[in-house]
């Protein structure tokens, strides 16, 4: 049985004089124990929204009109809110996109993780709290004194770590981090993501990574879910993706990020994502996409290219070729823009 099964998932955020945004649509996923999963896609293309939907979070404009979530056999969308409150943190914890958006700026470091292990755990006194918080300061890299540190007085690095503290503070089976290194140099980043993989090792737990950074995935996830529009383009393994990919936005988000194997001009893709208020019927990537046919206007078919590789695409051309075209500056400038 697989940590974490999301099964045809849908969300839709109501609002009052305008259409409803159907943010996710269809999605489905597994995370096994013990595995890295990276959720990629650009901004609005509804991630977040699979994530506050795992973890019961969204706002109260939102519901799940469709699909179920499955943690460990229990399905959290049927789940009281005290049952959420269990799992949460202790079960299943998160690193949020900005480290201040995790911390209370009045309270020290040491404090909010003591509260976090207190509330969780009975019986725990307040010594053994904040004994644990310096161990786990010290296990991502941070002087265990900083307990009395406000968040205010370390980095931008250091509060991102102080976050993964506290995120690990019950050793909780699956870690969701959200665009766990915005805003952060490279060498933060990879200091960051290097921490994050050894407390993984450490403690033995599953990791779903939210990110647009196509690259920070293929260095830390064994497999991938690329997103668009709301719905999954391609789905694989990490190899299966990145030598084998099989959608045109795939390979369009290739484009866009430096190989060091070969020098090689990056190319955007032009144009921007679709309305959700008023999603399309057919592929949601037609607009931006270079290959598309008339075919592509229709429902999309799920095909499997190989065992662990499901596309969603209509196969506009035999996929060498389209590969071979893809990464070329012309093939997304003038068929696009052209339209």
């Amino acid at each position: 049985m697989p940590l974490l099964e999301v099964n045809d998932l849908h969300v839709v955020y109501e609002r009052r004089s305008e259409p409803d945004v159907h943010a996710v649509r269809g999605v489905s996923f597994t995370v096994d124990e013990n595995q890295n999963f990276g959720l990629v896609g650009e901004s609005g293309c509804g991630k977040t929204t699979v994530v506050k939907a795992i973890l019961q979070a969204l706002p109260d404009n939102a519901r799940i009109t469709r699909g179920e979530i499955l943690f460990d056999g229990e399905d959290l969308t049927t789940l009281p809110r005290a049952r959420i409150d269990e799992i949460r943190w202790a079960d299943i914890s998160m690193i949020p996109q900005t480290a201040m958006a995790g911390l209370n700026p009045v309270y020290t470091i040491g404090r909010q993780i003591r509260e976090a292990i207190q509330t969780h755990r009975d019986g725990v006194s307040k010594a053994a709290a904040i004994e644990r918080a310096r161990e786990l300061l010290e296990l991502v890299g941070i002087d265990p004194d900083r307990v009395n540190s406000y968040p205010h007085e370390l980095s931008g690095g250091m509060r991102q770590r102080a976050v993964i503290a506290m995120s690990l503070v019950l050793d909780p089976r699956l870690i969701i981090a959200d665009e766990p290194t915005t805003a952060l140099d490279v060498i933060v980043q990879e200091q960051i993501l290097y921490r994050i993989g050894q407390l993984q090792q450490q403690l033995g737990s599953s990791m779903l990574l939210i990110t647009h950074d196509i690259s920070v995935v293929a260095e830390t996830c064994d497999k991938i879910a690329v997103m668009y529009g709301g719905e999954l383009m391609e789905t694989g393994s990490v190899e299966q993706l990145f030598e084998d990919s099989h959608h045109p936005y795939t390979l369009g988000l290739q484009n866009a990020f430096p190989s060091i194997d070969e020098r090689r001009e990056l190319v955007s893709i032009p144009g921007s994502p679709p309305n959700l208020a008023d999603p399309p019927s057919g592929c949601p990537f037609v607009p931006r996409c270079p290959f598309a046919t008339e075919e592509c206007g229709e429902p999309l078919p799920e095909i499997e290219v190989e065992e662990g590789h499901t596309t969603w695409c209509h196969e506009p051309m035999p996929f060498a070729e389209m590969r071979e075209v893809a990464g070329k500056r012309e093939t997304w400038i003038t068929e696009v823009t052209s339209e």
